[in-house]
């Protein structure tokens, strides 16, 4: 059993690094469904089906899917052209990542990481039950969050360049 964890770990660091070496963004995309699916293979190692196959479906169906989609509406697809990786704007991208960095750190408890010597007892009910009251509203923001950059993306490719003057 150890050979395929080995695989899979090789496939899936080998795809990682091509999702982000690449030059033409249909390639990474191409690169991270195939990371995507070394995950679900690993669920599948690990016996756990269920994972393996929401991970199959949400990533390597949907999420793959509206990133293919978002790739497609963006001109600059091939990276031959000439862009500069730094902007007048790229201070906005860092205190932008920097606040979403301190939110993480902010948000991730002692509790989190406390292992328990029992194993729990949740279900896919209590999952399931979490997910539609508790993290519902979370949930719904996320998905008009994917939304709002969707409809970005169609503005974005649409806006005609402007000429230099």
């Amino acid at each position: 059993m150890d050979y395929v964890f080995y695989i899979l770990a090789i496939w899936i660091v080998g795809s990682g690094l091509l999702a982000i070496l690449q030059r033409n963004l249909v390639h990474c995309a191409v690169a991270l469904i195939a990371f995507f699916a070394g995950i679900a293979g690993i669920f599948f190692s690990l016996h756990a089906e269920f994972l393996g196959a929401i991970q199959v479906v949400v990533y390597v169906g949907a999420i793959a899917v509206l990133i293919l989609f978002a790739i497609m509406l963006t001109r600059h697809v091939t990276g031959e052209e000439e862009v500069s990786p730094f902007s007048r704007h790229a201070i906005w991208g860092w205190i932008a990542s920097a606040a979403v960095l301190c939110v993480l750190l902010y948000s991730l408890d002692k509790q989190m990481f406390a292992i328990s010597a029992e194993p729990s007892q949740i279900t896919m009910l209590d999952i399931g039950n979490a997910m539609m009251q508790r993290y519902a509203v979370p949930f719904e923001v996320i998905s008009l969050l994917l939304t709002a950059a969707l409809v970005g993306a169609v503005v974005i490719a649409l806006e005609e360049p402007r000429e230099r003057k």
